[in-house]
């Protein structure tokens, strides 16, 4: 359903970018790739880096959520409303000190998504300086 980046930690040469799946089945078989800067770097998210968060196991029926457990009586469902997170965090390496970088999530190749989720798939970071400004240079805001 929805895909997304936040930026989450940046240094003068790196930044780590966590990435998100919202209820997307078989993330781990999808073509994604973080592209990144000027020049459209790319960094390929393999299948491995993944980790799941689901709102309901079967092993620990209490976890699942009060809301979601009305919900599934009410609709006298077969089996339980489960929603899923699929979440890696990517890290950015050899970027050039106080510099601007878009980022732009590319899911199975396709070209920019429009609407709400074209806004969740983009991004900018800065990198931080390698010292702060001498007096009279441009200040580090």
């Amino acid at each position: 359903m929805t895909f997304l980046l936040v930026p989450h930690e940046v240094t003068d040469t790196t930044a780590t970018i966590w990435v998100g799946a919202i209820d997307e089945a078989d993330v781990r078989e999808r073509a994604v790739k973080l592209e990144y800067g000027a020049d459209g770097d790319v960094i390929s998210l393999n299948a491995s880096g993944w980790t799941t968060w689901e709102t309901y196991r079967r092993a620990d029926p209490n976890a699942y959520p009060p809301s979601d457990r009305l919900l599934h009586r009410l609709l006298a469902r077969s089996s339980p409303v489960v929603r899923t997170l699929d979440y890696r965090r990517v890290k950015v390496e050899r970027l050039q000190p106080r510099t601007s970088y878009s980022l732009n999530l590319r899911v199975d190749g396709r070209e920019r998504v429009e609407g709400i989720e074209k806004y969740l798939r983009e991004g900018r970071v800065t990198t931080l300086p390698e010292a702060l400004p001498e007096e009279g240079e441009r200040p580090f805001t």
